[in-house]
């Protein structure tokens, strides 16, 4: 009996954790960091510490990287913990001067020991890829290394891999890297995200008119169920607009869909952004609604929307 009733509690114990972690997770997904820590704060799994280190990296990279030595310590078996060890050094890294080849060490390590750990994990191994791809040879990167790293996710993922290998063409310094490109994406032309990628390269590049038939090739071969990807195309369809001055409605369009149908979570623009990227688009068609939005923005209260809307002069 009383090995029938631990047993009760501790499944009873395991699922509130469960629940709990579960609340947690979705605060953070929906940028309610406060609420998530006070609840995470009190959950001691490797999950749980993964979550704080992710919030900590967006607030203060010295108590993410002292938060994430001790969980570390508390739970050596845990690869994600690892990667993430690797993901707090690499900024550290990028950060420093003194200490950025000690920093750089310590992430290369972690990385190599998240995939050592979790082999057929893509997220940890295209960690592993870019570390190597961004880090010069002096600090650890090793170009034949993220080639290698790209050959083995495409082959636990096709289209992660085929993301690998275009990433490990952008950053070369080959002359004929358009041309690449469009090769590769044009060879898998079923890839949404590939498509994606291209337009925002094309799109960083300033050659708009090639940026805006990638954008609807992306959203024609999506599938039906990727919401976060298709509001990653509006968004960006609609910013695409303003730079360019062209495609005005369609734009307006793209940013009214991203305004009504998508749930913002971490990582995506903001509505405040959205708005401020239709605006921008209206501006462009001599409309005074424009300088009327712009105003009804100033109470926010993220710093680089601010700057956007300063130098907009209203």
């Amino acid at each position: 009996m009383k090995n029938l009733l631990f047993i009760a509690l501790l499944l009873t114990s395991t699922q509130t954790i469960g629940a709990t972690l579960e609340e947690a997770i979705n605060h953070y997904e929906y940028m309610q960091d406060d609420k998530a820590l006070s609840i995470l704060k009190g959950i001691n799994t490797a999950e749980s510490a993964a979550y704080q280190t992710k919030i900590l990296m967006e607030r203060d990279l010295d108590d993410a990287e002292e938060f994430i030595e001790q969980a570390i310590e508390s739970f050596p078996d845990s690869a994600e913990l690892q990667f993430l060890r690797g993901r707090v050094m690499g900024q550290q890294a990028g950060n420093a001067i003194f200490s950025a080849l000690s920093y750089a060490e310590k992430s290369q390590q972690s990385f190599a020991k998240a995939v050592e750990m979790a082999p057929d994990n893509v997220e940890y191994n295209m960690g592993l890829m870019m570390f190597h791809l961004n880090a010069p040879s002096i600090a650890g990167g090793d170009i034949k290394i993220a080639k290698s790293q790209a050959e083995k996710i495409y082959k636990l993922d096709k289209e992660r891999g085929l993301l690998a290998q275009l990433r490990l063409i952008r950053v070369s310094d080959s002359d004929n890297k358009e041309e690449q490109l469009l090769t590769l994406v044009n060879a898998n032309p079923e890839t949404a995200r590939l498509q994606f990628e291209l337009a925002q390269w094309f799109q960083r590049e300033e050659k708009y008119q090639e940026t805006f038939p990638r954008y609807e090739l992306a959203l024609q071969t999506l599938a039906e169920d990727d919401a976060e990807q298709r509001c990653a195309i509006w968004y960006q369809y609609g910013k695409t607009a303003g730079l360019a001055d062209k495609n005005h409605q369609q734009g307006i369009n793209h940013l009214d869909s991203y305004l009504s149908q998508c749930a913002v979570t971490r990582g995506m623009p903001s509505k405040e952004w959205a708005t401020f990227r239709r605006a921008n688009v209206i501006e462009h068609q001599n409309k005074p609604e424009a300088i009327s939005i712009y105003r009804s923005l100033k109470s926010t209260s993220d710093k680089d929307l601010k700057k956007a809307l300063k130098k907009k002069r209203v």
